[in-house]
């Protein structure tokens, strides 16, 4: 009876074994399949970086040698402006003029800013020659009184004279400036018919200069006549309030 058991059992084994067999084939076969398909996809990304980065250094190569042309022209270019620039400063009579216009312009600054401290120090004194003591009454000095009263209007008298004599300077500034804003003269007279005008450019680099004269210059001088009058008038307050004060002192009042 074992004989037949076995006889039956030789033919499954033999279809399990061969099954087997199929199943791993196929999933080599799958295995190599997508194997193959990453190393092809990751030469086509290697091949695809390498010419990104050939294409990438070629370009920089090529914007470094524009930007050398480039620093080339723009130096080119700076010189020829600063070259225009001194030659635009010597077009007519503003190269001989502008600097000590310049330097008065400077020196009625520092004046009017000392006088104008001085205007307003002297108008918060009652009396021009000492402080306001606490009781209203003054650091005069104890010579004549006749002498001190002449000695505190002198010094009114004096502030006003400096701080006139300031607004003639900044209308006589002025009138420089004006006179400095006309166009400069033509080159035609120093030059050939057929040569080329170089006005145009020298005047379009000196512009900048022109501007500060003919603008910016004589906006600060309005402002500083504007602060001279009103010194004026707080001096000119202060003299006629010490003089009343003066006044009703020696009527005992």
């Amino acid at each position: 009876m074992a004989e037949p058991s076995t006889i039956e059992k030789g033919p499954a084994s033999i279809s399990t074994r061969s099954a087997s067999t199929s199943d791993s084939l196929q999933v080599a076969a799958q295995a190599y399949s997508w194997l193959y398909m990453s190393q092809m996809l990751e030469k086509c990304f290697q091949d695809a970086e390498g010419k990104a980065q050939a294409d990438l250094e070629a370009l920089q190569a090529k914007i470094i040698e524009s930007e050398t042309s480039l620093a080339d022209d723009q130096a080119r270019f700076e010189n020829e402006r600063l070259i225009q620039f001194y030659e635009g400063l010597q077009l007519g009579d503003f190269a001989e003029h502008a600097p000590a216009i310049m330097q008065s312009f400077l020196t009625h600054g520092e004046d009017c800013t000392k006088l104008e401290t001085e205007a307003l120090t002297i108008a918060s004194k009652a009396d021009p020659l000492g402080d306001v003591k606490s009781d209203g009454s003054s650091d005069s000095s104890d010579s004549n009184e006749d002498d001190s009263w002449l000695d505190s209007l002198r010094v009114y008298d004096d502030l006003l004279g400096k701080l006139e004599t300031l607004l003639g300077q900044a209308t006589d500034l002025e009138t420089r400036i004006e006179r400095l804003a006309v166009a400069p003269p033509s080159e035609v007279q120093a030059r050939g018919p057929d040569e080329p005008s170089q006005e145009a450019g020298s005047s379009s680099v000196a512009s900048p200069l022109i501007q500060l004269f003919t603008t910016h210059l004589p906006r600060i001088l309005r402002a500083r006549k504007t602060n001279i009058e009103m010194a004026l008038d707080l001096v000119d307050g202060a003299r006629e309030m010490w003089s009343v004060n003066m006044r009703m002192e020696s009527l005992g009042l």
